[in-house]
């Protein structure tokens, strides 16, 4: 699956808000909502925050992906914040986040929930790319560089 099919402009945000790992997943967490396949916000909040008191979903290299499973959303909702200022998210290298993908599946879309966490681990590995989704313009150019870095997948 790729990263490119699962999400859409509208559910990119460049410029965070919030500078801390509670805040800018509830940001996104209501932008995957405003798609309107995420039916119970708290509930999938609640998932999301579960989930990170297990261990931090900041992999590294300036990147998270915090991500839930719940009977209330419909499918694979992927939203992506970018910002350019610190999030202090408490990652595995203990360095600062500035691109957070988040990621809510429908309970049973086990498989393709995992290969998505498995693609986005792997795409941001590369230095070129996190730096140009920071430097992004907007909603829509960030997107066209995911699709653009995905061609040759």
């Amino acid at each position: 699956m790729k990263l490119s099919s699962v999400l859409a402009p509208e559910r990119i945000k460049l410029g965070l808000s919030g500078s801390r790992k509670a805040d800018v997943i509830a940001e996104l967490c209501d932008l995957a909502v405003a798609s309107g396949r995420v039916h119970d916000r708290d509930e999938v909040l609640r998932l999301f925050y579960a989930r990170e008191e297990l261990k931090s979903t900041g992999i590294g290299h300036g990147v998270a992906i915090p991500h839930a499973q719940s009977d209330s959303v419909e499918g694979i909702v992927v939203a992506l914040g970018v910002s350019r200022r610190d999030i202090d998210y408490d990652a595995l290298d203990h360095q600062p986040v500035h691109i957070v993908f988040l990621i809510a599946a429908e309970s049973h879309q086990s498989i393709p929930y995992l290969s998505l966490l498995s693609r986005i681990s792997r795409l941001m590995r590369k230095d070129d790319l996190r730096a140009r989704l920071i430097d992004a313009g907007s909603p829509g150019e960030a997107l066209a560089i995911i699709e653009d870095e995905e061609r040759d997948w």
